[in-house]
């Protein structure tokens, strides 16, 4: 960990104009995804700025000038994490935003666990390293950093928790705010270390209920109750299963032209839900629910379908929908549609991969079952599948299960 107070930061800062490795950090500054160290690079004298090695930039360092032009990082990176975070520093842009506090529990030894993000899955991830803190530093107090409307996930057992009401997309910017509000309340403590925060903590080693205050789906009772499938919809990360609508919807994020457009690409998923809807109850031969979640609620999804999306979300729609996930034998969504938390409770999923999103496979399930389970039950399919293979594929499931289960069962044990 780092140690924010008294300030030690053991962490190599490399210079952005010469390359030496040896920079002194002068101050940090809290920005929001990001903590900046304040640097001077012994070699060249040079200023600049260093991310703190917490969230992504553990893995993914990013340095740039305040005298120059010139800025290190991995180009892998550009476009979603340092030219945000270079453009804002040096275009000043800031937003100012509430924050406030709730004490739980006193403590002078605290670690704090920073799960600020732009990504709804990355501060989900980064919230669950908590556990982990829990378990091994109970004698220090933990205090999480959070958006608001995340709340609802904190775990029973932490000090504190530092609530930043704000819609995601400004944690791209710099919390105006925020720098100054934590630096007043660590005067509190006697000393502070900031943690590393792993973006993806080691799902088999976390009570995912700790969080979610929702038991999974209980495999025992697959065959008991009617097959329900719900779907996991966005209206901003689309189900579009042509070339030439993939292929239109790049046209038009790059010409900026999503706002008059998005009501085509809302029509389009929603006919691609109907007609699937359509294909799973001419291959599945048994009782159907099929449900739909997520945000936005334009269009029409059909009559078999139980529209559960909502035009905004709070703590109580969060747990019906967790509710929703637990019965559900199969969620499906696209890549980014947020499955998460769906992955994690239901019995398993069907996720639809954009071919640009391969290198991103399981980033965002949460699903952990053992064995053949975890295998059977979780499929990942080309975002070009036909209606009839994504069909011929939840049919599978449903009517495989027992037989994988009576396998199991009758696995050799030790008596």
């Amino acid at each position: 960990m780092l140690t924010l107070k008294p300030l030690s930061i053991s962490a190599t800062f490399v210079c952005p104009d010469c390359g030496c490795k040896y920079g002194e950090p002068q101050q940090v500054t809290f920005l929001g995804t990001h903590i900046l160290a304040d640097c001077i690079c012994e070699c060249c004298e040079n200023y600049y700025y260093h991310t703190l090695p917490t969230g992504h930039a553990a893995i993914f360092p990013i340095s740039f000038s305040k005298n120059t032009t010139n800025s290190r990082f991995d180009p892998q990176i550009r476009i979603w994490l340092a030219e945000p975070l270079i453009n804002t520093i040096r275009t000043h842009q800031q937003v100012e935003k509430l924050i406030s506090k709730q004490v739980f529990k006193e403590a002078k030894e605290v670690i704090l666990l920073n799960c600020l993000d732009s990504c709804y899955g990355h501060v989900f991830l980064k919230l669950l390293n908590a556990q982990y803190y829990l378990k091994n530093d109970a004698q220090k107090g933990l205090i999480i950093l959070i958006p608001e409307s995340f709340q609802w996930l904190l775990p029973e057992g932490i000090a504190e928790a530092w609530m930043v009401k704000s819609k995601l997309s400004d944690f791209n910017k710099k919390i105006s705010t925020l720098d100054a509000f934590i630096k007043e309340e660590i005067k509190r403590f006697d000393t502070v270390r900031i943690s590393k925060v792993p973006v993806h903590p080691n799902l088999s080693e976390i009570r995912l209920n700790d969080f979610l205050k929702t038991e999974p789906f209980d495999l025992t009772n697959f065959e008991k109750i009617p097959a329900t499938i719900t779907f996991i919809l966005r209206e901003d990360r689309f189900w579009l299963n042509t070339k030439s609508d993939a292929f239109l919807m790049k046209l038009i994020i790059s010409k900026g032209w999503m706002g008059w457009t998005r009501n085509y690409f809302i029509a389009k998923q929603n006919k691609l839900i109907r007609s699937l809807v359509a294909a799973i109850t001419k291959s599945y031969n048994h009782k159907i629910h099929f449900h739909a979640t997520g945000l936005g609620k334009n269009g029409d999804l059909g009559k078999l379908v139980n529209d559960c999306r909502k035009s905004n979300i709070d703590k109580i729609g969060e747990l019906e929908w967790c509710s929703l996930y637990a019965k559900s034998h199969i969620i499906i969504g696209v890549h980014g549609s947020n499955m998460l938390i769906p992955s994690a409770l239901s019995a398993g999923f069907i996720e639809i991969v954009p071919r640009y999103k391969i290198n991103n496979l399981t980033e965002d399930i949460a699903m952990n079952r053992v064995g053949r389970y975890m295998h059977f039950l979780g499929r990942y399919l080309d975002e070009f599948s036909s209606l009839r293979l994504i069909a011929s594929h939840v049919t599978s499931m449903l009517n495989g299960f027992p037989l994988i289960k009576k396998n199991m069962e009758d696995s050799p044990k030790d008596e």
